[in-house]
């Protein structure tokens, strides 16, 4: 995909907002799945992931490697992400310290090693090949049942089934290293 990123993303550049939104349809589960590794909020996720695909667009002349969009703008949703976090950890302590709204004390210890498991996870998603890592994004992360999958991306529903479980062999493989 990256020659064709190179393409859209220089398209964009010169004002075609259809390849921009090719670039976004194309990037979109990613982008959620970072969002979401960092904050485990999936409505959180789908907002920054809306945020991150508008300052994308905003900044998109300061890509230097335009084959490179994908992992550009997935940095720049786990930057929001993690401000996100950021924002709500300092709203939680504020609760915790007085705030008659108050919340459950949570362990920070449990929320990093979560965090941490979340993150290993989409980074091993991400070293998937693209046919592999469409169908594990699209099933577990947009949630799509398996003939959704199969009608959006073409295949028929016994390809999707033979991908998702080839993607697992390969996850399990990646992750094998973060057991304990």
């Amino acid at each position: 995909m990256a020659e064709d990123d190179r393409e859209l993303v220089e398209r964009a550049r010169g004002g075609d907002e259809k390849a921009f939104g090719a670039l976004v349809e194309e990037y979109k589960g990613i982008v959620v799945a970072a969002a979401y590794s960092v904050t485990g909020d999936p409505e959180a996720a789908r907002d920054i992931a809306q945020e991150t695909f508008l300052d994308a667009y905003r900044i998109l002349g300061t890509l230097r490697a335009p084959e490179k969009f994908g992992s550009w703008v997935w940095g720049i949703a786990r930057r929001k992400a993690i401000y996100w976090v950021r924002k709500e950890r300092r709203r939680s302590s504020a609760r915790l310290s007085g705030d008659p709204e108050g919340g459950p004390s949570v362990d920070p210890a449990d929320g990093l090693v979560l965090e941490e498991k979340k993150r290993a996870v989409l980074d091993a998603v991400w070293k998937l090949p693209k046919r592999y890592r469409e169908v594990v994004v699209l099933r577990y992360i947009d949630e799509k049942p398996y003939d959704q999958i199969a009608r959006i991306l073409g295949l028929s529903p016994a390809t999707v089934d033979k991908r998702l479980f080839r993607a697992r062999v390969k996850l399990r493989t990646l992750l094998r290293g973060m057991e304990r």
